[in-house]
């Protein structure tokens, strides 16, 4: 007999030889152990459920973003909604985008592990229920090898977007667009380093561009 089919009797052994748990330890296991990731993957799944839903029943929304990190004013929402929308002119006439704010806010009277909180926020990433999204410098470093952001060198070699600032992520991709003071301003924000990225699970989507021009015009 080798040593490991020696091995493989012994733990078998330990095995048959250890008490079945109770009815009552199963749940007290399932409950220190599975719980709570099976909640957060259920409020992912409904997170994404309800974008799923509002995406089929109302197909005028082509265009949603949030924030990562930090939240707007809400009397700013109005810039990315409304405001993006009467710029882009009367091709886009009917049509709306949403804003959804900061995508790790904790809701009021809640408590979630911040992993778990980022298990749900990188499920939306990847069921693509944003376009785009401005992130702290924080977050925007943290979440950078999960490799969840767009490649955008195609706008850092057009000539029309060199004033821009790039900065670069998953493997030296260049990856988000650092706002400048001039844009941050405009959603009543100053001394903060923020990003616009647009995740990988997106196209290259003509609003991307659209959007950058209206930020910085």
């Amino acid at each position: 007999m080798t040593d490991s089919d020696q091995v493989k009797e012994t733990l078998s052994a330990e095995k048959c030889n250890k008490p079945p748990m109770t009815f009552r330890q199963k749940l007290f296991f399932f409950k220190d152990y599975y719980l709570v990731k099976v909640l957060l993957v259920l409020l992912a799944l409904v997170f994404v459920s309800l974008f799923i839903r509002d995406a089929y029943k109302n197909s005028k929304t082509i265009y949603t973003g949030g924030t990562v990190g930090f939240d707007l004013f809400e009397d700013k929402y109005d810039l990315l909604m409304d405001g993006f929308i009467n710029y882009l002119g009367d091709d886009y006439t009917g049509k709306k985008v949403q804003f959804g704010g900061n995508a790790l806010m904790v809701p009021e009277g809640q408590e979630y592990e911040r992993n778990n909180i980022e298990t749900a926020f990188v499920a939306q990433v990847n069921a693509g229920m944003y376009n785009y999204l401005f992130m702290t410098k924080k977050e925007f470093e943290y979440f950078a090898d999960v490799d969840i952001y767009q490649d955008i060198s195609y706008i850092r070699n057009d000539p029309d977007y060199s004033d821009l600032e790039f900065v670069t992520g998953f493997e030296g991709k260049t990856s988000g667009i650092k706002l400048s003071d001039k844009v941050l301003s405009k959603f009543g924000l100053s001394d903060m380093d923020v990003y616009l990225v647009f995740p990988v699970k997106q196209d290259k989507n003509d609003l991307n561009l659209k959007l950058i021009n209206y930020l910085y015009s």
